[in-house]
């Protein structure tokens, strides 16, 4: 798993921050931006090393921030189409599903 992960994102992510940080936008962002302070707790980052990896991530286009109107001091994390498409082809590769699959249920294909 470790090995199929290393082909769709650049290895220093693992071990890091950075995955947590994915895995916790991935999971659980449907069709909503995540606060920074939100994004921390779920994957037990602290803010610090928070920050530094979402520079990593923007810079590398896989998440994008953006501040709210009514409250500057709150900024909102979410995936870039391009870390959700990576992070949806990681997770169909490690689960065997076919991409036409994945659009009418994702269904695990046995390999027996």
């Amino acid at each position: 798993m470790r090995k199929t992960r290393e082909d769709y994102l650049p290895s220093e992510m693992f071990g890091e921050a950075a995955w947590d940080i994915m895995l916790a936008l991935y999971v659980e962002e449907e069709q909503h931006s995540l606060s920074l302070t939100a994004i921390s707790m779920m994957s037990r980052v602290p803010m610090t090393t928070l920050l530094r990896w979402v520079t990593y991530l923007e810079l590398k286009l896989l998440v994008s921030t953006v501040s709210v109107a009514t409250d500057l001091r709150v900024r909102l994390l979410k995936l870039t189409h391009n870390g959700r498409e990576i992070m949806d082809q990681y997770m169909m590769d490690i689960l065997r599903i076919p991409p036409a699959a994945s659009r009418i249920g994702w269904k695990r294909i046995d390999t027996k």
